[in-house]
């Protein structure tokens, strides 16, 4: 059993279908039986997106500095405005900022000649570079 406390509906979604392709799999080591569980899954609806939230986006899009973007965020997605995955969520926990909410509320970079200065809303505390 893998247990998450927190988890978008996208996550949720995407760690059942590559379960299911490793599971379907010849040559691997694989446990037989995978379950996971969640405190609480995120719906769909809570992410930013257009047209209901066009004018965050707006801002969102004329404040992104791609120098954001380290190895693990390029594994995820086009760049990271919307977050890891485009995830576009627009959560800020306690211990962190997830780096699958919106780059706006945590990103930190800064100007160059090409692109603005980011401050952060909520700082975020980097695991991964």
């Amino acid at each position: 059993m893998v247990h998450h406390y927190l988890a978008a509906a996208q996550a949720e979604e995407g760690l059942v279908a590559r379960n299911a392709e490793i599971a379907n799999e010849r040559d691997h080591d694989w446990f037989e039986k995978v379950r996971f569980t969640f405190g609480a899954v995120l719906p769909s609806s809570i992410r930013v997106s257009s047209p209901a939230d066009d004018a965050f986006l707006q801002l969102v899009n004329t404040h992104y500095n791609k120098n954001i973007m380290t190895k693990s965020m390029q594994v995820g997605g086009e760049d990271g405005r919307l977050g890891f995955h485009e995830c576009a969520l627009p959560v800020v926990l306690e211990h962190n900022t997830p780096n699958n909410s919106v780059a706006l509320l945590w990103a930190e970079q800064d100007k160059t000649d090409e692109a603005p200065e980011m401050r952060p809303l909520f700082r975020r505390r980097q695991r991964h570079l």
